[in-house]
């Protein structure tokens, strides 16, 4: 749990810093550049993801012959990731048709460039959490992040419109190979095991699979929304509200994927430990996601008109629904580590497709008779059903009850149901500005605590004192 604290902080610094310059960005630029970029990155994760094909998991997992392991690894992912770039830039102006805009024939080609760069740093990123280095980890995310604030802002108050963010994603992809390379030296792989490459390829096809159909649930939305609406600002709108509607299962996801799964890899055979580790966890997220989340929503309207302003109007209702899709995302972070280190990563696989069947089937009728709505509602039904089925297979694996895991959630959803209502009240009495903004999140954020504090008679205060203080101490030891 120390571990979730150091990158877990970390991460809340990227993640702020990120979000403050996304709100300069939108004052800047307008919903269709932000829809264009949508597209761009919606390529450009899709075949990093593909290109990283699960290796990273099937290393991490394995416990012999680490270092053949590694090196064959990271030739494989280099040489997809070549593959993968050209056919992006070939197929480009196919691409373009398909989402109905000839505009993004060229920045696609541009976009194949970041697919070649991520794949810089893979052996080291792969050895760092391998070996539970997870300050080194933090550190290039905090360098990617930066990186492309930075860029992104210089770059479009010099005008360059939706280019800024997408030179901006590169640079910062760029940043995080250069960063890996001052830690541990990398170099082009350039060897492949053969044996061992059918050994990894084995355990990587469930985690790729989940991987890519996870992603498609979470990103074909955008170009449907393009290509059936015909609007980039209307896409631009809606990736915005996607954006902050799911920056909580984004960032708790890589907090937990990044320290637990390497964690419980080497702890596989003790089923007690692991049964605690992940029960705190759900714990500790759920203290952080849900009131969060609750609070994003009732202050939606408010962020959205007066922090983005008017133009942005359209982000406002989606928002409020992705707000708490956003939580339930975020609670099915600790199972995914769960399957792949107890070695059930087709569990995950089998649940991963019922949502996909469900999203797939409903997605055209949702954007044609709800437009922006509709999709967001279409990811509520899905999150439901996949939060049930993950907990439910959690349960089954480690040996206790669904009871268990939902007890962990009783305490911060009552506190976020009592903070809504505060909040929601005293917003009912400003006027929509940042100002109003502000006052609400202070008042959210003092009755969630003072209703938690009350509920747990103060325990929480003491937990949190001795999470901070592990947490300090790992990273003196660090």
């Amino acid at each position: 749990m120390a571990n979730i604290g150091v990158v877990g902080v970390a991460l809340v610094a990227t993640l702020t810093m990120n979000q403050l310059a996304m709100i300069v960005l939108t004052r800047i630029l307008g919903p269709g550049d932000f829809g264009i970029y949508a597209v761009c990155l919606v390529f450009i994760n899709l075949l990093a993801l593909v290109s990283i094909f699960g290796l990273d998991s099937a290393v991490i997992h394995r416990q012999t012959d680490t270092d053949k392991a590694i090196e064959t690894a990271s030739t494989l992912r280099f040489l997809l990731s070549l593959l993968l770039a050209v056919l992006l830039f070939v197929l480009a102006p196919l691409i373009a048709d398909m989402v109905g805009s000839r505009k993004l024939v060229t920045p696609l080609q541009v976009s194949s460039i970041a697919i070649v760069v991520a794949a810089f740093g893979f052996e080291t990123s792969v050895r760092l959490s391998k070996d539970l280095l997870f300050k080194s980890v933090s550190m290039t995310r905090i360098t990617n992040t930066a990186v492309w604030s930075v860029a992104a802002l210089a770059l479009a108050f010099l005008g360059f419109g939706f280019w800024s963010l997408l030179f901006a994603c590169i640079a910062g992809l760029a940043a995080t190979a250069v960063v890996l390379w001052i830690i541990r030296p990398w170099k082009i792989p350039h060897k492949i095991d053969s044996i061992i490459a059918r050994e990894l390829v084995r355990y990587a096809v469930f985690p790729l699979g989940v991987g890519v159909l996870g992603f498609l649930v979470w990103n074909v939305d955008k170009l449907a929304v393009g290509a059936i609406l015909g609007s980039s600002a209307l896409l631009g709108s809606y990736y915005i509200a996607f954006i902050y509607g799911t920056m909580i299962p984004n960032l708790f996801t890589g907090v937990t994927l990044t320290v637990m799964f390497p964690t419980f890899s080497k702890t596989q055979a003790d089923l007690a430990g692991l049964r605690e580790t992940y029960l705190k966890a759900l714990k500790y997220l759920s203290h952080i996601s849900i009131p969060a989340g609750i609070g994003l929503a009732v202050v939606s309207k408010t962020f959205i008109l007066g922090v983005l302003g008017s133009d942005w109007s359209a982000a406002v209702a989606p928002l409020e629904i992705f707000s708490i899709v956003g939580i339930l995302g975020s609670l099915t972070a600790p199972a995914a580590s769960i399957f792949l280190a107890t070695g059930n990563p087709d569990k995950m696989f089998r649940q991963t497709w019922v949502t996909a069947v469900i999203y797939f089937v409903c997605l055209v009728p949702a954007i044609f008779f709800g437009e922006l709505v509709g999709v967001a509602a279409l990811f509520l039904v899905a999150a439901i059903v996949s939060l049930v089925w993950v907990l439910s297979m959690v349960a089954e694996i480690l040996r206790f009850s669904l009871a268990d895991e939902l007890g962990m959630l009783i305490v911060p959803t009552a506190a976020s149901v009592v903070m809504a209502a505060v909040t929601f009240g005293v917003g009912t009495l400003m006027d929509v500005t940042m100002l109003s903004l502000g006052v609400q999140a202070m008042v959210a954020i003092s009755t969630y605590f003072a209703c938690v504090f009350l509920m747990t008679r103060g325990e929480i205060v003491k937990e949190a004192k001795d999470l901070f203080a592990s947490a300090r101490r790992r990273q003196r030891d660090d």
